[in-house]
């Protein structure tokens, strides 16, 4: 059987990190590619799925347009047949800490940190993830874009968060755009500029699935709403543990010029 011919354009790489408007995001390549979308994830926990895993569903797969997941782990070198255009989101870690809580305690006791949201109210929540460092709502995102769990996995020595949100920052700065959750608007028009010069037909329309009103003012108010139940100390210790997620967070915002809130 001869190889199937290379792909025509570059593959839509959605990294879904969790509570980080990432539904959205599958329902509006779901409504432009059909059948060419798909969402991978492995059922054991700890898993992640690497930049080979993705290049072979492509050899084997030249059709597929879009592929959704939440367990990329980098790096994403340059190996993938007809090249790729990542789709990744950022949040305000106090914000998406308020979402994690919620969603977590409607969903029930699926994990050990949903447990710790379902038993407790949410001051006491952050208290426990904070004495914890638990790595849902402490510097997730760094954790996740650094590439952490492959260096695990790989009997690799994991540095320091800090070094760690540095590994991150270096994937961020590779990449051709990152949107943010308080400004998802603004991503939404540059990820429909940049896609439309391979897929002409590509629209990003304004869908909102799982995910609550996402632009600055709300995200403002919604911010001093959540330091308001916390108190302002342990907000403020929040805060103080999530540093290297907030400095990421601000050095996207930074970079793609993004209009965020301190």
């Amino acid at each position: 059987m001869p190889p199937n011919p290379p792909p025509a354009r570059p593959l839509i790489l959605h990294i879904h990190l969790f509570k980080n408007a990432g539904t959205s995001i599958e329902h509006v390549l779901r409504e432009n590619f059909g059948d060419g979308w798909r969402g991978y994830d492995k059922d054991e926990a700890g898993a992640f799925v690497t930049d080979r895993e993705i290049a072979a569903m492509r050899v084997a797969d030249p059709d597929l347009a879009a592929l959704s997941t939440h367990q990329f782990a980098p790096p994403l070198d340059d190996i993938i047949p007809g090249g790729v255009y990542p789709l990744l989101v950022l949040r305000s870690p106090l914000t998406r800490l308020r979402s994690v809580y919620e969603f977590d305690r409607q969903r029930g006791g699926v994990t050990p940190a949903a447990e710790i949201a379902v038993a407790n109210e949410f001051p006491a929540y952050v208290d426990e993830m904070i004495r914890l460092n638990h790595p849902a709502v402490i510097n997730a995102q760094v954790r996740l874009l650094s590439g952490a769990k492959r260096m695990r996995a790989e009997g690799k020595r994991v540095p320091p968060v800090e070094d760690l949100m540095l590994l991150a920052w270096d994937f961020i700065d590779s990449l051709p755009y990152v949107g943010l959750v308080e400004a998802f608007d603004e991503a939404r028009d540059a990820w429909e500029r940049d896609i439309r010069r391979f897929a002409p037909d590509f629209r990003f329309f304004a869908a909102r699935e799982n995910v609550t009103r996402a632009d600055v003012a709300h995200a403002v108010t919604e911010n001093r709403g959540i330091r308001q139940v916390l108190g302002d100390k342990r907000a403020m210790a929040f805060n103080m543990a999530n540093g290297p997620d907030w400095r990421l967070y601000h050095r996207a915002a930074a970079k793609f010029g993004a209009k965020v809130f301190d």
